[in-house]
């Protein structure tokens, strides 16, 4: 009640700010908040519409995007579909329609009209990558790849953000190959081509931890496989290119690894490099 408050006081003073308009549909949305405040929504975005006319097509995308946001798909696809109708040469609108049905698993009907986005906007990544992210949920990994791939000679200032996702599907596609004691050389090919994959993207911003548990993850499908030593060969190469802080844990991955193996020596050295970094970390210890 108090953040309503301090919202509907920013409108009666500056009337006309957008923002706040914007805030209060979003506030209204939040899932704590019951239907009838939901249901607050056409009321605020009609009078925003009415006060800041310039800006209706981002008043219509909030109200749908609100009612997304709780799960009411229909009242969703009504905002969107009017955003649509009145502003026809925008994107937006239309690839918000696609995410509503996709949200609801309806992938036909989505990719539909993300393809219909393709060939209205060829120079547009919006339509490759939102069906490539159709073809992930699907499990269909080689078509979102080659979604992925197309659009990435498009949007050439978000050449990390892709390869990265495309790092990601690859990754997941491996995860779903069964471990079989006669898997082939091109399984762990595989995994070796996809770690020099991550190692390079973490090498290119040192900052993203996701990168290391993805390559964590590599590991343990080395160990799934049995090929330890490939898997203490990933937490290496981690923990010369991780900080101080961060290495910790691999090396500690890193012990229980030599602890299988049996060479208990190794296994202390890594312990005790695992608790010089970290030394509040309980479980070393126990290791």
């Amino acid at each position: 009640e108090e953040d309503q408050n301090l919202y509907e006081k920013v409108l009666r003073s500056i009337p006309g700010h957008s923002e706040t308009y914007l805030r209060l549909i979003m506030f209204y949305a939040r899932p704590e908040h019951n239907q009838v405040q939901l249901g607050k929504i056409p009321e605020i975005a009609h009078k925003a519409m009415d006060v800041v006319p310039e800006q209706v097509y981002g008043f219509m995308l909030a109200a749908g995007d609100a009612y997304l946001a709780n799960g009411r798909i229909k009242a969703a696809l009504e905002w969107f579909t009017r955003a649509e109708e009145q502003y026809p040469t925008r994107l937006l609108a239309r690839l918000k329609k696609g995410e509503a049905f996709l949200s609801k698993q309806k992938f036909s009907k989505a990719e539909e009209i993300f393809q219909d986005l393709i060939e209205e906007f060829p120079r547009s990544y919006e339509g490759y990558g939102a069906i490539a992210r159709s073809k992930e949920i699907q499990g269909s990994w080689d078509a979102a790849l080659a979604y992925y791939e197309k659009g990435s000679a498009i949007r050439q200032e978000w050449d990390f953000s892709i390869r990265k996702r495309m790092a990601d599907v690859k990754l997941n596609k491996i995860k779903e190959t069964p471990v079989q004691e006669n898997i082939g050389n091109s399984y762990f090919e595989e995994l070796a081509q996809l770690e020099d994959e991550f190692i390079k993207l973490f090498r290119e911003d040192q900052k993203d931890l996701l990168l290391l548990d993805q390559l964590d993850t590599l590991a343990n499908l080395y160990l799934d496989a049995k090929e330890l030593n490939k898997a203490i060969q990933i937490y290496e190469r981690i923990t010369d290119l991780a900080e101080r802080e961060v290495r910790a844990d691999y090396e500690n991955s890193i012990g229980n690894i030599y602890y299988e193996l049996g060479d208990y020596k190794k296994a202390s050295k890594y312990y005790q490099l695992a608790i010089s970094r970290k030394p509040e970390a309980a479980a070393f210890y126990s290791n």
